[in-house]
């Protein structure tokens, strides 16, 4: 785990929000997923695992300008994002 630096969002309710740690920089072939130890009935996981690679290529192909969403592709289910 890593404890998030001092900054600032602009959010808005009418659109989803996800942050990942992109200063890792992991290898492309690491699998980013939900630790275990934090998902509970009452906190589900929401989104597969996957890869850095997949992340990487999906938020360039299907960025938020373009229309699409990119963060749908990575939900368990279409009901998951619900839960959030």
């Amino acid at each position: 785990m890593y404890k998030s630096v001092l900054h600032r969002a602009f959010v808005n309710s009418s659109s989803q929000r996800l942050s990942l740690a992109c200063f890792l920089n992991p290898p492309l072939n690491a699998t980013v997923a939900t630790p275990p130890e934090l998902i509970t009935p009452e906190w589900p996981q929401i989104y597969r695992p996957f890869t850095w690679l997949e992340y990487l290529k999906n938020a360039y192909l299907y960025h938020p300008i373009t229309g699409a969403d990119r963060h749908e592709r990575f939900f368990l289910s279409a009901n998951s994002c619900a839960n959030s």
